[in-house]
């Protein structure tokens, strides 16, 4: 539920308090600005990481976005994470 009070939030602050956004949204859209974003959030990223982690990084997002996942039954999920927890609680957190 926050998630989608969150984002109707930011869609209704973004359509209230950026002017002409109802006349053309288009003039919003500079290409090169959006290069220097994601081209800089990545430099940034390949900084402050070691490479191993960006790495796995990649992988996941590879994995989320272009994967298809098999669906998970919640009654198991949620049982096998009672099973690691009771396992962490008598073993300790070395256990898991």
């Amino acid at each position: 539920m926050n998630i989608i009070l969150g984002l109707a939030l930011a869609l209704l602050c973004i359509v209230i308090g950026v002017p002409g956004l109802a006349q053309n949204w288009k003039i919003y859209i500079d290409l090169p600005s959006i290069a220097l974003v994601i081209g800089g959030t990545i430099a940034v990223s390949l900084i402050s990481a070691r490479f191993k982690d960006m790495f796995v990084v990649l992988q996941i997002f590879t994995g989320v976005w272009f994967v298809q996942h098999k669906p998970v039954a919640n009654d198991k999920a949620v049982a096998k994470l009672v099973e690691i927890s009771n396992i962490a609680f008598v073993d300790g957190n070395q256990a898991v």
